[in-house]
């Protein structure tokens, strides 16, 4: 079995994002992460360590997908989204990938509750669309999604299913 590059499976030589200027990603006006959109919420102590280290009051020192790629519009990403209205961010979420593969050496690895937890870190930190997450879980680890599903349908029934999985 030989390695293929991870780009060239998902891009299939397409670039699908690129990197924001300098002066682009310095200016962040209107993708700030505030401390009060965080997905989970930061606790009482994160938050005064946050203002100990990086005093700027509600908003948090990293920068978001939003802030540092933009989608190459002339992408097959991009056109797909576009005509399927779908949301995009960065491209197509190589953590998501990354996570799935890791999490397989899990005993006990279960692909939903997984891409459940990318949708939480990823979406919930503004690096990637629900979109860009689903899809890396369908082409790379077999979830079943594709362009004509709701993304919102989708996760509420990984949600339901994992509700009813849980004694």
């Amino acid at each position: 079995m030989y390695k293929k590059n991870i780009k060239n499976i998902i891009c299939d030589s397409y670039k699908y994002r690129k990197r924001k200027t300098r002066y682009i990603r310095e200016d962040t006006t209107g993708f700030e992460l505030h401390v009060h959109n965080t997905v989970p919420k930061l606790s009482t102590r994160k938050k005064k360590f946050i203002n100990s280290q990086f005093p700027l009051g509600n908003v948090l020192p990293w920068k978001t997908g939003h802030m540092s790629w933009i989608v190459n519009e002339n992408s097959n990403f991009a056109l797909d989204a576009r005509i399927f209205n779908k949301a995009t961010v960065a491209g197509p979420s190589g953590h998501t990938h990354a996570m799935l593969c890791f999490m397989k050496l899990l005993i006990n690895f279960d692909l939903k509750k997984w891409v459940l937890i990318c949708i939480l870190w990823l979406v919930g930190s503004e690096h990637h669309s629900i979109h860009e997450v689903l899809l890396i879980a369908n082409k790379n680890h077999g979830l079943e999604y594709d362009m004509t599903n709701d993304c919102y349908e989708v996760v509420n029934a990984l949600l339901d299913e994992l509700q009813t999985s849980v004694p």
